[in-house]
């Protein structure tokens, strides 16, 4: 993947800004959960969307692969979407989801 050294530093710096917080999780509530507050600071560089879990096998494998197909549309949709320019609201978006396996849950990124 390109740029794959670049992205570790993008993602320590990050983590470490976060960690320099007093209290992370209710700096993080407070800002954007409470409108009544207004905290200085730009946009956190990193998304995360989990999710969730997905369990794999037997009937669950059948309505997984329903789920999670091309939609006939999805090109020209996709095409449309991409023509319209928009700006970017993170440096980094990490999608991720628990997976059953033989072996236990996988984390999949």
């Amino acid at each position: 993947m390109a740029g794959e050294a670049a992205l570790g530093g993008v993602i320590k710096d990050a983590k470490e800004q976060l960690r320099a917080l007093p209290d992370p999780l209710s700096y993080g509530l407070l800002r954007y959960l409470n409108d009544n507050v207004d905290l200085d600071g730009t946009d956190p560089a990193i998304a995360f969307n989990y999710l969730g879990r997905m369990r794999m096998g037997g009937a669950a494998t059948a309505v997984s692969e329903s789920l999670w197909r091309v939609c006939p549309e999805g090109l020209s949709v996709a095409g449309a979407a991409t023509a319209t320019p928009m700006p970017l609201t993170h440096t980094v978006l990490l999608n991720a989801g628990a997976v059953d396996t033989e072996a236990g849950p996988r984390l999949r990124a």
